[in-house]
């Protein structure tokens, strides 16, 4: 923020400290959240750098909320003013302004600068600010949703310690002696106990129910695949809207904890929109991460990176099977060309915005074991341009490319007329920011958003020259069974 120098501002850390009661995963139910309240969850497997730090932040100071009906038409408005919330300052409890410097060396004690602002942006936010039409059927999913906090909790899993972070102590004991309380319950939690033997409950009505059917999706699989061998594109990612309901109420906290349980991905999310509305997002991708204004801890350089993934073929139980699904990824020379087009089209995306010829791909086509799939997943990694922040990063790179296409502008226009409704926050960002103006947004993809006992769910892939219907419209089974068996055969009783 330029004017931060003329505000009376202080070098001093805002407060800090030890609190190890583990992930908020493992009592996350015992906790009453509200309107925008949010939790991030690095995932059931592995540690290091994609899956280290699990978040709870309660209580914000300020909420940013656009429904699509607000943001329509003024895209690049509500981008500016989503720029401008994230960027006002951060005062002490005695009305100082905490510096950059202040937050860096924070991170530095902590090895990673806080994430004061949650937020989550709608995929149509972005398609629409790049001059897409609006889609003419809509969901309930906000446009832009964002929350500023000022106390966070922060457990690094590597050396299994957890943080309070606040910027007044007050705020610090107060979140402290919430998440003690939802601790302490632990000894008689549900959730911790796993009992084979256990009686399976369905948690929905009925399986998830997609809004067109085979017939459907054959036909319009049919003239995007005209559009692909005219030349038009060569890739566009095809999904559909799915929807399940709830046979009761079920607190979100609950149902999110059981799902990460089962099928969480390195990327989750729990955001509580309001009273009716929340996100829960079992995300495996990453959409950005990249470093603040003083440049990352280790070098002090600005590193920015995505991660697409493109290639999936489902895990099996047995073994061997389960590695004859990944070594046939792995071989397969259609989804290593798809995956190609997408790594090409993001390694020009970053390049608009990093210092020329610093832009690399560090891993490629590298096949990961999640927990109900396998993925082909790559790293492209550049050092960010120093005039380069928020607005321009998003401008480059938003929406992703492995969830549209190639080219991207023309996927987008097609996305637009051939799938059968707007997809909301899936497709779009979610995750955080921080107060030096770094930040790591999930791409929404394994994402459900709750309507009050409705859950919206979309699933697709990418379609090129020799895609085949009958495979693909599998392959979004494949990407909804793992979160739908979970609802329909949970060993944990309703609360």
């Amino acid at each position: 923020m330029d004017n931060l120098a003329d505000l009376d501002s202080t070098d001093r850390a805002p407060y800090y400290e030890a609190l190890d009661i583990g992930s908020p995963i493992l009592w996350l139910h015992h906790l009453s959240l509200s309107q925008g309240d949010s939790v991030l969850y690095s995932g059931r497997e592995g540690a290091g750098e994609y899956c280290d730090w699990d978040f709870i932040a309660l209580e914000p100071q300020d909420v940013m909320l656009l429904e699509p009906h607000e943001s329509q038409g003024r895209e690049e408005e509500a981008l500016a003013r989503f720029d401008s919330f994230v960027n006002q300052p951060w005062r002490s409890d005695t009305g100082q302004v905490y510096s950059d410097t202040a937050w860096f060396s924070l991170g530095q004690t902590l090895q990673i600068i806080p994430p004061m602002i949650h937020c989550g942006l709608s995929y149509e936010l972005g398609a629409q600010a790049k001059g897409i039409e609006p889609h003419d059927q809509h969901h309930n999913a906000p446009s832009l949703w964002a929350a500023r906090y000022h106390s966070i909790y922060a457990y690094h899993r590597s050396s299994e310690r957890g943080w309070l972070v606040a910027c007044s102590l007050d705020k610090l004991g107060r979140l402290r002696d919430r998440l003690l309380t939802a601790h302490h319950k632990l000894s008689d939690d549900p959730l911790t106990c796993e009992d084979s033997g256990a009686e399976k409950v369905t948690w929905i009505r009925e399986a998830f129910s997609p809004s067109l059917g085979y017939t459907e999706y054959l036909e319009r699989f049919n003239r995007l695949q005209e559009s692909v061998l005219s030349g038009d594109v060569y890739q566009m990612n095809l999904t559909i809207p799915l929807k399940a309901t709830l046979q009761r109420e079920i607190p979100s906290t609950y149902l999110f904890q059981h799902l990460c349980s089962v099928n969480g991905g390195q990327f989750s999310a729990l955001c509580i929109i309001d009273e009716n509305r929340s996100i829960l997002s079992l995300s495996p991708e990453r959409l950005a991460k990249w470093s603040g204004r003083l440049g990352d801890l280790c070098h002090q350089k600005r590193i920015i990176e995505t991660a697409p993934i493109k290639g999936t073929r489902p895990r099996r139980s047995d073994p061997c099977a389960d590695e004859s699904e990944r070594q046939e990824l792995i071989s397969s020379e259609k989804d290593a060309a798809e995956h190609v087009m997408i790594l090409d089209l993001e390694r020009n995306d970053l390049g608009q915005i990093c210092e020329s010829g610093s832009v690399e791909v560090i891993v490629d086509r590298e096949a990961r074991r999640y927990a109900t799939v396998h993925h082909l997943v790559s790293v492209i990694r550049g050092e960010l341009s120093p005039h380069n922040g928020l607005l321009e990063i998003l401008a480059a790179i938003f929406p992703g490319g492995s969830v549209t296409g190639a080219p991207k502008m023309r996927s987008m226009e097609l996305i637009r007329h051939l799938e059968s409704g707007a997809r909301g926050i899936y497709c779009g960002a979610l995750g955080y920011l921080d107060p030096c103006g770094g930040g790591d947004l999930n791409l929404p993809i394994r994402t459900l958003l709750r309507d009050r006992q409705d859950l919206i769910y979309h699933a697709g892939g990418g379609i090129v020259a020799d895609s085949d219907p009958q495979e693909e419209w599998r392959e979004l089974w494949v990407k909804t069974g793992g979160v739908e068996s979970a609802l329909r055969a949970s060993p944990h009783p309703l609360p």
